[in-house]
């Protein structure tokens, strides 16, 4: 039998989530390990966005291409959990997300998660920033 996912409890970011989705553009969630980021960004999704294209990279590699199918669908959700996994010269970048989201006559979302944690990692002295660092603190700064 399979398994039963948990009905979903709402949490207070709910209404200005979907607000942040319907508005299009980047939309971060940070937050601890396991305090629902991931569920609450779905359930968002979904009920915000149906009609969108769903595109979520397997890791890093796939990221190349996943921003290029993006590029190309005018109604689409970028779907990365744990940001950092796909941050980085070869990954994410501030090119990828222009190319994404630049342009009009589109409704494009990149909808990320990021634990605390990582965010403290990314986004620490600028001296030792690398470009996954920099990203992560422009996006987290933006979307704030």
């Amino acid at each position: 039998m399979g398994e039963r996912v948990p009905v979903y409890v709402p949490c207070d970011i709910d209404g200005a989530l979907r607000e942040r989705l319907a508005r299009g553009g980047v939309v971060l969630l940070v937050g601890d390990s396991t305090a629902g980021k991931s569920r609450a960004a779905y359930e968002a999704m979904i009920a915000t966005l149906p009609d969108h294209v769903l595109i979520a990279p397997q890791g890093r590699s796939a990221v190349a291409a996943a921003l290029a199918q993006a590029s190309e669908v005018r109604r689409c959700v970028l779907w990365l959990n744990d940001l950092e996994r796909y941050l980085g010269t070869d990954g994410l970048t501030r090119t990828g997300i222009a190319r994404v989201l630049g342009g009009a006559g589109h409704h494009r979302v990149i909808l990320a998660t990021l634990r605390a944690a990582e965010q403290a990692r990314l986004t620490g002295a600028p001296a030792t920033q690398d470009e996954a660092g920099r990203l992560a603190y422009e996006l987290v700064r933006d979307t704030g």
